[in-house]
């Protein structure tokens, strides 16, 4: 696909980001022609969409590149760790995207914990590195530029080696409970916030292969007691009041036996569990993001399949080993026009994927959030009986 460096914005949006399939897909949902740098640069993105892959998530390369001067940039995930990037990002075009300052003080979990709890919202102790907690299972360590569940463990007499500790990092209360995340528009100052949704986590599930706190999944659209929602909610408005985010952002809980969602990281960007609530409700959130920024356009937004009636359940799957990618049949992979029961975030036939990185995404429905999770384990399970070639 050719870009039309012609446009003008709103008509394009750029990307960029370790992963930007399910961005893209939703700004061709909304009428946008996106432009996407990323990690990866999978044979379902280059399908509809000019892409470049990085060599590096902060690669400043791209930032010359012909096709960045003019498009409205979007940071997606991984830069949120990288202020210092946004702000070299900002200053060579328009932006979609939150301030360095806000990214860097939502990101602080030290001035997240304590804006919050001065509102009486609940935050799990966090402690600084030269604070650090008795080894007693009870703490998490966490590195501050965290993402995916990346390098955190509990911290124990184990854990005194290991390699997150030679990098930036927090240790935050563990809290025993189920994984949840939301979803938020943050309108322009002086606006409010829309409430999108809220998704249940799929965390450390070894059906996906996934580390012991990786997050590897959402199911979603879903519900809480009204109490809970209510909390989540007014932690999504005092987010917006007192850090300024706009756009799209989304929040991790733990929610405890006593339905109380614990805050655990706040992510200023497009979040992964978007695509559920686009592909479950009908709407495109790519159009509420750019509207936080003063952008708006009449283009009606494209045709694509929705699944009103549904839960949807989105799985990443990590490798079990060293394998070689094996080709697959076009009408298993997703398009941002039918996007449920297909595999996304697919790699080029051939490519070598070691064990324990990223393979694919499935997507699928079901009638409730049990068979919705069922039916995404026994996806997975199919997909590797099917037999992946051993790397060499």
């Amino acid at each position: 696909m050719s870009l039309d460096l012609e446009f003008e914005p709103p008509h394009c949006v750029g990307l960029v980001g370790a992963s930007t399939r399910a961005a893209a897909f939703s700004a061709l949902r909304a009428g946008l022609t996106p432009f996407c740098w990323d990690l990866f640069a999978d044979t379902d993105l280059a399908a509809v969409a000019d892409v470049e892959k990085l060599s590096r998530l902060t690669d400043d390369a791209m930032l010359d590149s012909p096709a960045r001067r003019g498009l409205p940039l979007m940071q997606l995930g991984g830069l949120e760790n990288h202020t210092e990037w946004l702000a070299r990002a900002s200053a060579t075009g328009p932006v979609w995207c939150n301030s360095p300052q806000v990214v860097g003080r939502v990101r602080d979990p030290q001035d997240l914990h304590q804006t919050l709890t001065a509102f009486r919202l609940p935050l799990p102790d966090v402690r600084t590195a030269s604070d650090p907690p008795p080894a007693d299972g009870t703490w998490l360590l966490k590195p501050i530029a965290s993402g995916g569940g990346r390098g955190i463990v509990r911290w124990t007499p184990e854990a005194k080696e290991h390699p997150t500790l030679n990098e930036p990092h927090v240790f935050q209360k563990f809290v025993s409970g189920i994984s949840y995340s939301a979803v938020f528009v943050g309108l322009e100052p002086p606006g409010d916030v829309n409430f999108v949704g809220i998704s249940r986590q799929l965390v450390g599930w070894n059906v996906l292969n996934a580390p012991e706190f990786g997050w590897c999944g959402s199911v979603g659209p879903g519900s809480l007691d009204v109490p809970t929602e209510h909390m989540i909610r007014r932690i999504g408005n005092v987010l917006m009041w007192k850090f300024q985010l706009r756009g799209l952002f989304g929040c991790d809980f733990i929610v405890d036996a006593d339905g109380t969602p614990w805050l655990i990281e706040v992510n200023p960007r497009y979040p992964a569990s978007a695509e559920l609530f686009e592909l479950g409700c009908g709407f495109t959130l790519m159009r509420s993001h750019a509207a936080a920024f003063g952008v708006e356009w009449n283009d009606p937004d494209a045709e694509f399949q929705t699944y009103p009636e549904s839960v949807l359940a989105k799985g990443v799957l990590f490798a079990p080993r060293d394998f070689v990618m094996p080709g697959l049949d076009q009408l298993q992979i997703a398009t941002p026009y039918d996007s449920v029961n297909r595999i996304a975030d697919v790699s080029a036939p051939g490519t070598f994927i070691r064990k324990g990185q990223p393979v694919c995404t499935f997507l699928v429905d079901g009638l409730d959030d049990e068979t919705a999770t069922r039916r995404l384990a026994e996806t997975a399970r199919e997909f590797l009986l099917s037999g992946l070639p051993t790397g060499e």
